[in-house]
């Protein structure tokens, strides 16, 4: 009985220390896991810092551009002029009568006069002077000569207005005027 009783203290101890070394395999595989789960969690963390900052980089961003898109639309939608009729058009001259509606003086640097079809029929190519259409809205009347140009009875043309700043407004569509000849000059009657 005393064999039997020492070979169960022996199985008794035996299983005691596989227990011990199963716990400690167990404790050292969760701290193990829990260290690296820990890791995890903390690279997980510093991502969802890097995306925040970049996502508020990013908002940054969309901010600084819609400013830009504002101050861009802003500066072209300054510059507003109605053409209010073109007239005493002949074959290389005619008048505009334009006023400026933003609330700006609007500066007339050159024009181009284009046929029904689009294609440009005649340019001033800047020889004009400058013509300022006031802020306060009053219509300008203003004479721009086409130099080569020929305009014909009949045909529809459409000017465009160049400005200073490089904004471009066109007329409603216009015909040259009655003809009306250059009288030739007379001879002189000598006595």
């Amino acid at each position: 009985m005393l064999n039997s009783t020492a070979k169960i203290n022996k199985i008794l101890i035996g299983s005691i220390i596989i227990l011990l070394l199963i716990c400690s395999i167990l404790c050292f595989l969760t701290f193990n896991v829990q260290n690296r789960l820990n890791a995890l969690q903390s690279n997980y963390n510093q991502l969802a810092i890097d995306y925040s900052n970049t996502q508020n980089k990013l908002n940054n961003l969309q901010s600084s551009i819609s400013d830009l898109n504002e101050a861009i639309i802003t500066s072209n939608s300054q510059e507003r002029i109605r053409i209010a009729r073109i007239a005493d058009v002949n074959e290389s001259r005619l008048t505009v009568i334009a006023e400026s509606l933003s609330g700006i003086d609007v500066v007339i640097v050159d024009a181009i006069i284009r046929d029904s079809s689009g294609n440009i029929f005649a340019q001033n190519n800047q020889e004009m002077s400058p013509q300022i259409l006031p802020a306060m809205r009053s219509l300008v009347h203003f004479d721009i000569n086409f130099p080569h140009a020929n305009l014909s009875f009949g045909t529809a043309y459409t000017i465009t207005l160049i400005t200073e700043e490089g904004n471009n407004f066109t007329s409603t569509p216009f015909t040259r005027s009655s003809y009306t000849p250059t009288p030739e000059p007379q001879p002189s009657i000598m006595p």
